[in-house]
């Protein structure tokens, strides 16, 4: 009958919009991880231990990253970046080349540059199997530049500029990827962990 039919359609969306919000409340709870993680996170060289304290260098160090900050834009820029399994955040070069060391010519990394605020670096296996370590210049609200050629995104840079420095195996060990493989799907029993290629 018509009225069950309503009825039975109003609960299916009902059931719909509840896990939309429950999606969007997770996403959430995630950038809130991201940006705990990004400014208070383990120590990042400067001195500063974890202690859930927000130290204004790290803090300076994290809106440099990120600028220009664009309000909620800022939480979809952090999100997108640290999902990426080549990102590994407050890394020095010392750590960078001892994690690189092994493996294979083409394997890389990206980070914050521990010279230069508010610029990346990425350091990666040459094919003489060496560890060299390349600045990315970020100029706010202009883009990211490897070797003069300018890219609107850090992700872009590594996808379409990537050959330039043979980029082709991205290293595992991001501490940003746990909050990732929390978004998992259950399909029938049985979980389905989401492959970030890239």
């Amino acid at each position: 009958d018509a009225a069950a039919a309503a009825a039975a359609q109003q609960a299916q969306a009902a059931a719909a919009k509840q896990q939309q919000r429950e999606e969007q409340i997770a996403a959430l709870r995630r950038a809130v991880q991201c940006l705990k993680m990004l400014l208070v996170g383990a120590s990042d060289g400067d001195g500063h231990a974890s202690d859930e304290v927000v130290y204004i260098e790290r803090f300076g160090r994290v809106l440099d990253v990120f600028s220009p900050v664009l309000g909620a834009q800022m939480l979809d820029d952090v999100l997108a970046l640290l999902s990426e399994r080549w990102f590994h955040g407050m890394l020095s070069t010392e750590k960078a080349q001892n994690l690189l060391l092994g493996y294979p010519p083409g394997s890389f990394l990206v980070r914050y540059s521990t010279t230069e605020t508010g610029s990346y670096t990425i350091s990666f296996v040459t094919p003489q199997h060496t560890v060299k370590h390349q600045r990315i210049k970020h100029v706010a609200g202009t883009g990211f530049y490897l070797q003069g050629q300018p890219y609107a995104t850090l992700q872009q840079l590594i996808t379409d500029g990537g050959h330039l420095l043979n980029l082709l195996i991205p290293v595992p060990g991001s501490p940003f990827q746990a909050l990732f493989a929390q978004a998992q799907n259950v399909i029938g029993g049985y979980t389905e962990v989401p492959q970030n290629v890239g």
